[in-house]
């Protein structure tokens, strides 16, 4: 399952690239797509079927090129993404995972993966701590000083709990329940990056549970 995440994140990384290659290229004709993988294959579609444009022929050929490996490239995908999603629907401990707001399938089932059923770890601060979620420490004088997240540990998942986290606090301003009235009074004082961190440990410890 591990190995499924890391070809799905290299492919992504690929589509990215590629992305970018494509709205690059046709920046220079004075062409310009807008971001996002539907949006740029919707509209190259539309631009390599516009003669009026000033793209070449020789151009309008390679972005086909282009295109074709996007679609192929998404269709790769599309299969390790349903391999996971079959993975999870046999996981009982990934299904209870899901049900964690900020937690979905990628998260759920990577952290089975890297972590397994967590018995390795005594708590879930302790967890939290091994993702990087946890405060590095600079005690001087006997007093001990918070300082940022470690950001150790398993980066791709702690990346994912963090955009799971980003997406639960797009919400939390229009809900009035109280598991989303914390997540506002920290974002109004330190800031929305550290209410977005503070929301992915609180995560990864109830996760541990």
């Amino acid at each position: 399952m591990q190995s499924a995440h890391r070809v799905r994140q290299g492919w992504m990384g690929e589509r990215a690239a590629l992305i970018n290659r494509i709205r690059g290229l046709l920046g220079e004709y004075g062409v310009a797509l807008a971001r996002g993988s539907a949006t740029v294959k919707r509209e190259l579609t539309g631009m390599l079927e516009d003669t009026q444009n000033r793209v070449t022929a020789i151009a309008r050929h390679l972005q086909r090129q282009l295109l074709d490996n996007l679609k192929y490239l998404e269709q790769r995908i599309a299969v390790v993404e349903c391999m996971i999603e079959e993975f999870c629907s046999q996981q009982v401990v990934a299904e209870c995972l899901r049900t964690i707001p900020g937690i979905g399938l990628l998260t759920a089932t990577a952290m089975v993966a890297a972590a397994g059923n967590g018995k390795t770890f005594r708590n879930g601060r302790q967890f939290a701590a091994w993702l990087g979620l946890g405060p590095r420490q600079n005690s001087t004088g006997g007093k001990p000083r918070l300082l940022g997240i470690r950001k150790l540990g398993d980066k791709y998942l702690r990346g994912l709990l963090v955009h799971g986290a980003r997406s639960v606090m797009l919400y939390a301003e229009r809900q009035a329940r109280p598991c989303q009235l914390w997540l506002n009074t920290p974002r109004e004082r330190p800031g929305k990056y550290r209410a977005c961190v503070a929301k992915a440990k609180k995560a990864a410890r109830i996760a541990w549970q």
